[in-house]
């Protein structure tokens, strides 16, 4: 697993097989907070990739997961293993993590069971994350998941998109439980009226500029 420097203190871990891209925020001492963990199958490689940034598994402080489905939540389960570490989802989906619902967080579909998590923090839109020199507004998008999110830090023009939107105006699933078209035309729609810069996705390449490009490229596929 390599570890891609967005911008100083944010890095990318693109995701390996199924899992998704993971994301680190660093605070001035060395702390950590990922955004999505992959479904835990390279969890060692994970903590290996920490490493070489100088962060050890004390120094991880949480997880924000951008939705409930297992090729994002399944590593929160092998951090929990270890220690104990704040877990942050929407309200919404955050019920079917804490449950272990393996037909809505979609576990069934990488051949795996989800153990419940519980879940430190019920996120819902117009929360603002504050973690080192970052601040991260919650944007609620759903579509792929009722309770996906957005990160927005508005004076980067950085968005972290989870499975709402990827590079080249690919979108996240929406015939899974709890998807839908119409809330996802509606959600790209609002994305596509912000100002962002560098996109950064669940899945696949990050996109360090004119991201907006890719939100409507998103937009107009979907629609039309």
């Amino acid at each position: 697993m390599q570890a891609i420097k967005v911008v100083e203190n944010l890095y990318c871990i693109e995701g390996r097989g199924f899992d998704s891209n993971i994301y680190i925020i660093i605070d001035e001492d060395r702390k950590a907070m990922l955004v999505d963990c992959g479904t835990g199958l390279y969890f060692n490689q994970l903590l290996n990739t920490l490493d070489k940034l100088n962060i050890d598994l004390e120094n991880i402080k949480g997880v924000i997961l951008t939705h409930m489905h297992f090729d994002h939540s399944g590593g929160v389960v092998k951090l929990l293993e270890r220690r104990s570490i704040d877990v942050l989802a929407h309200k919404i989906d955050a019920k079917y993590l804490e449950e272990g619902d393996d037909e809505y967080v979609f576990a069934w579909g990488f051949g795996a069971k989800l153990k419940p998590i519980k879940i430190s923090a019920y996120l819902e839109e117009g929360n603002n994350i504050n973690f080192g020199d970052f601040n991260f507004k919650v944007l609620h998008t759903p579509g792929h998941t009722k309770g996906s999110i957005c990160l927005y830090d508005e004076e980067r023009k950085i968005l972290l998109s989870g499975d709402t939107v990827f590079a080249g105006g690919g979108v996240g699933r929406f015939d899974l439980p709890s998807g839908s078209l119409k809330d996802l035309i509606n959600s790209l729609e609002r994305l596509s009226k912000i100002k962002v810069d560098k996109l950064l996705p669940g899945h696949g390449e990050i996109v360090t500029e004119n991201g907006n490009l890719h939100i409507k490229l998103a937009l107009n596929w979907i629609k039309y």
